[in-house]
């Protein structure tokens, strides 16, 4: 008898608010990936098991769900239920574990990939299959170029950003399996790296991560002002405010909002830059955004070679115009 083709896994670390559009941009991926030869298993790691959130996985692309739970889990202590998880894990036959791209897939999926004996690819951008193998793509030269990787072992571990797969419509018509797996946590590694406090940032606004709109700023919004306006543009949008590096480092923006290869990836409908250069370390974090508007004063901003429309302006003058004219339009 032949085994069963090697399956795909997503691995999605919940904090208790469900799943996400990049979780279901992941289902849709593995899907596509698996091509009806191979199983696709969501592996949803949580505080608690919620069987609405398995029949949801199920509905857009999944064959098999995993509620992996226990009452103390915390996803920046992965020492503690790892190796619980990875027991699991190593007993199905995958060939590719995929991860969204955040702070703490960054830090378990290195972990995951050593201990299963498998590869690695971080930041990846498109997937294909090819010849046998995974082909994932991913930035180098800080962003200035994309290089192509497969890998000779199995399972790789590739922690994908956003808007990299699409996700599938529900079909509530689906059928799949939805199991739970108490994880064990081992004490003494909980111990070592113990959290001692959380505080929650606050986010105005639409999330970076699922924003069909983002309002982007950097160091020539020139001040908080600036970015003032640009958060009243991004309101009258229904979008979300992002930034710079530079703008973030000079206190202007939280650093939660910095988009770039050390900050968030975003892939909304809609970019709007205002006062960014376009340094390939901010625009790789841009990239999968459908359309780029660009707006800087400086005719010869490598910005606007990324740029659908592009406008040369003051950012002070053209911005508060711009926003009372769209407040205007929609009423």
């Amino acid at each position: 008898m032949n085994a069963a083709p090697a399956g795909i896994a997503v691995l999605i670390l919940s904090g208790g608010g469900g799943t996400t559009l990049l979780d279901h941009q992941l289902i849709g991926m593995a899907s596509r990936l698996a091509a009806d030869t191979a199983t696709v298993t969501a592996i949803v790691v949580a505080s608690s098991a919620d069987r609405h959130v398995g029949q949801e996985l199920i509905e857009l692309g999944a064959d098999e769900v995993v509620l992996a739970h226990h009452p103390s889990w915390r996803a920046n202590v992965p020492e503690a239920w790892l190796p619980s998880l990875v027991e699991r894990i190593a007993a199905l036959p995958l060939r590719l574990i995929l991860l969204g791209v955040d702070a703490a897939a960054a830090d378990l999926a290195p972990r995951l990939a050593f201990r299963l004996n498998g590869g690695i690819a971080s930041n990846c951008v498109a997937a294909r299959r090819e010849n046998g193998r995974d082909v994932l793509t991913r930035p180098c030269y800080g962003g200035k170029a994309l290089e192509e990787v497969s890998f000779r072992v199995e399972p790789v571990v590739a922690t994908v950003r956003a808007g990299t797969g699409v996700a599938r419509d529900r079909d509530g018509a689906r059928k799949g399996s939805v199991s739970e797996l108490p994880l064990d946590l081992d004490d003494a590694a909980a111990r070592r790296c113990a959290v001692r406090g959380r505080r929650a940032m606050e986010h105005a606004g639409a999330r970076l991560e699922t924003a069909r709109v983002v309002v982007a700023g950097g160091r020539g919004l020139q001040g908080a002002q600036g970015f003032e306006q640009a958060a009243e543009l991004a309101a009258a949008l229904d979008g979300a405010l992002g930034a710079s590096r530079a703008a973030c480092d000079a206190g202007w923006c939280p650093l939660s909002r910095q988009i770039g290869l050390s900050g968030r990836t975003v892939a909304p409908e809609l970019y709007i830059a205002l006062g960014i250069s376009g340094a390939p370390q901010h625009m790789c974090g841009c990239a999968g955004a459908r359309t780029i508007v660009a707006v800087n004063s400086d005719p010869d901003a490598p910005i606007f070679k990324y740029a659908s429309y592009g406008a040369v302006a003051d950012c002070g003058e053209l911005v508060p115009a711009l926003t009372a004219a769209i407040t205007e339009r929609s009423g």
